[in-house]
């Protein structure tokens, strides 16, 4: 039976078709459907499945045929639905395929209903799945990878498009003039909220999402959340006074929470923020030490950005909650969720909004500089490669760096809450240029703190990362990356895109942090394939944290680790 853990085949499978696709759109001038596009439904989906009630076989298969569901673009553009079935049935008979006979008809014909007419009834007479269900969720999934990163291409190729391929021009700027998609669960009902930087572009994406809505069972409405020049009240909290936002203590928290400022500044209301490294520098610490010293009473609306939920903890955000009946309380989380946990915090009133990185704010208005900021955001998630790709500006990429850095001094420097304010103004200001010019030395601070690093052909060990303190540890690995250089012959991608950071802890356990990086991200294969399966595992798709009870143990699974890797490809360099 296909599970989770065979997903690395499939993702292989998909890459050398999804290449083509991406070449075979280009040449149309068309958005992109490369392997990103297939990456960012196969992301799009975990969300959607947090959100209703499917089984783990269930949940597995649709999120492979988000992988496979436009590898016919490779032939066809009008039939590549009908193409990519035939590609995956075949391709399982192969054996390049992980799946029986009746998983690959299944998986096949979710690929060939993510276009046109289908039966969203249809239940597999074997298996008993829901392809119905699952073909409805594919084809929503694949209309919200809608933002600009779908235009990746557009700055390049817009000569072309304006004179060869002018009528895609509207897709494009349709696509470029919506800054991303989350949705919003509440005992009310889901609604998917698109941020939109132009209104008169985003019509056409607009149009499509709603089209595709209409053709499904989902009954979700679509909530425009649109880019605001000046101030405006009247939002939907704007009945509260006071409300308080509590953000993981990261570079996109810091982000995420001065977007929330702004958006509940604009509403009206009087905002605490908190989001230093002492009361949410982790999401332990902050349920089990900073929640019970807390006075929630005075507040009427409480947002909790970023910070997991550990399942110890669970219980006892539940018993606040119900503590606090008056309060409005929103959760929001860039990881995957459990249908099972989601329910039971809707259950209980909590509202949950579920995005990436880059979405994770407070409220629903954003100022001018969200467009600029939620792209840094962006760049600072270590976590997940998708949220990174895309245009973005070289001031953008600066100011992330720059930011990076001055957290960096303030987590050292033992800061206090108004240190992190000062960032956190500073963002919701919009204040980029402060941040470019703190830039200067970034580098030069994380060589000074590179630990003993190994080569083992594509992959680097840094022996004892300890000199940099908790996430930034993500940068001291890229840094390490980085300065391997890369393979001209490769298609200038990097030497060792893989990074193994071992990090021995007083009781002698060891917190491994598995972590890829890549210059060319379109055959790219993220760590989370290399790394033996577990449900446990905290990270995503680049990055997987892991801790392990001796040295010993953690040797065994970081060798094992680095032979998958250089096995598969073959190394000869």
């Amino acid at each position: 039976m296909y599970d989770q853990s065979q997903e690395r085949a499939v993702f292989v499978a998909s890459l050398p078709y999804m290449v083509s696709a991406k070449a075979l759109a280009l040449s149309k001038g068309m958005n992109d459907h490369g392997p990103l596009h297939a990456q960012r439904v196969h992301a799009i989906i975990g969300r959607l499945c947090a959100l209703l009630p499917l089984t783990v076989y269930e949940r597995d298969l649709v999120c492979a045929a988000a992988l496979l569901h436009d590898i016919g673009m490779a032939k066809d553009r009008e039939n590549h639905h009908v193409v990519s079935a035939e590609l995956v049935r075949a391709l399982a008979e192969e054996t390049k395929l992980p799946f029986t006979t009746a998983e690959a008809e299944v998986v096949s014909t979710l690929c060939e209903w993510h276009r046109r007419d289908y039966d969203a009834d249809a239940v597999h007479s074997e298996s008993g799945i829901r392809i119905g269900v699952l073909a409805s969720l594919l084809r929503l999934a694949d209309a919200l990878d809608l933002d600009y990163r779908r235009a990746e291409d557009y700055l390049k190729q817009e000569p072309v498009i304006a004179h060869v391929h002018h009528t895609q021009a509207p897709h494009h700027l349709s696509v470029r003039s919506i800054l991303g998609v989350r949705l919003y669960a509440s005992q009310m009902g889901t609604e998917v909220q698109l941020l939109v930087d132009q209104m008169t572009h985003a019509g056409l994406q607009l149009e499509r999402l709603v089209d595709e809505l209409l053709g499904t069972p989902i009954t979700w409405p679509v909530k425009l959340i649109p880019v605001r020049r000046r101030p405006s009240a009247g939002h939907i909290f704007n009945t509260v006074r006071g409300a308080a936002v509590f953000s993981y203590c990261n570079a996109h928290g810091i982000i995420q929470a001065g977007m929330s400022k702004s958006a509940l500044d604009m509403a009206g209301f009087s905002t605490t923020v908190i989001c230093d490294k002492e009361r949410t520098g982790s999401p332990p610490k902050f349920w089990e030490k900073t929640v019970p010293q807390l006075d929630l009473s005075k507040f009427k609306l409480i947002a909790i950005l970023g910070l997991d939920i550990p399942e110890e903890n669970f219980q006892q955000f539940l018993k606040i909650v119900r503590q606090n009946p008056e309060c409005r309380w929103v959760y929001a989380t860039p990881l995957e969720q459990t249908s099972e946990r989601v329910a039971a915090l809707l259950n209980e009133g909590v509202d949950v909004v579920v995005g990436d990185a880059r979405l994770l704010f407070a409220g629903d208005a954003l100022t001018e500089h969200a467009a600029q900021w939620s792209k840094i955001a962006g760049l600072c998630n270590a976590d997940d490669w998708l949220t990174s790709s895309g245009s973005f500006s070289r001031k953008e990429f600066l100011a992330a760096r720059g930011l990076r850095l001055e957290l960096l001094q303030l987590f050292e420097s033992r800061a206090d809450n108004d240190a992190y304010m000062s960032l956190i103004n500073r963002v919701a200001s919009g204040d980029l240029d402060s941040f470019i010019t703190s830039e200067n030395g970034w580098t030069s601070v994380l060589a000074g703190r590179m630990p003993a690093v190994d080569r083992r052909d594509r992959v680097l060990i840094l022996q004892d990362c300890q000199s940099m303190p908790g996430r930034f540890i993500y940068d001291l690995a890229h840094l390490a990356i980085e300065q391997q250089g890369v393979l001209p012959w490769d298609q200038n991608e990097f030497a060792t895109p893989y990074a193994i950071c071992r990090l021995p802890l007083s009781d002698g356990s060891e917190r491994i942090l598995y972590l890829s990086r890549f210059s060319r991200l379109e055959g790219a294969v993220p760590i989370k394939y290399f790394v033996s399966y577990s449900k446990h595992q905290l990270g995503s798709g680049a990055t997987i944290w892991q801790t392990y009870p001796t040295k010993e143990s953690a040797d065994a699974a970081i060798e094992a680790t680095v032979q998958n890797i250089n096995r598969f490809f073959s190394c000869e360099d």
